[in-house]
């Protein structure tokens, strides 16, 4: 992936919470505490993603994540991260957020 690809998809994965963030704050008496607090754990969690995927290119060489785990020789165990944590699950975003 080049560098303007992996810059496009950070930005573009971090935007796209933003609408779920009103979503969550729209009936709540502190909008801004509300909105603060929704703002820190989407930060906190996409860090904590890319920093993950940082440290798994830097230790095993292979800029795939799911190879990566495939790798492993965990099995079934791999199979369910891959599954369960690689592409659409957002639930409550598509549900609640109208799109």
């Amino acid at each position: 992936m080049s560098f303007g690809s992996a810059v496009e998809l950070n930005v573009t994965m971090a935007l796209s919470w933003l609408p779920l963030i009103g979503d969550y704050t729209r009936n709540t008496t502190a909008p801004f505490k509300a909105s603060l607090v929704s703002v820190s754990g989407y930060f906190l969690g996409s860090v904590a993603m890319f920093l993950i995927g940082l440290l798994t290119v830097l230790k095993t060489g292979l800029s795939d994540f799911t190879a990566a785990v495939a790798q492993t020789n965990l099995g079934l165990i791999a199979l369910l991260i891959i599954v369960f944590f690689d592409g659409d699950h957002d639930v409550y975003g598509r549900v609640f957020g109208g799109y």
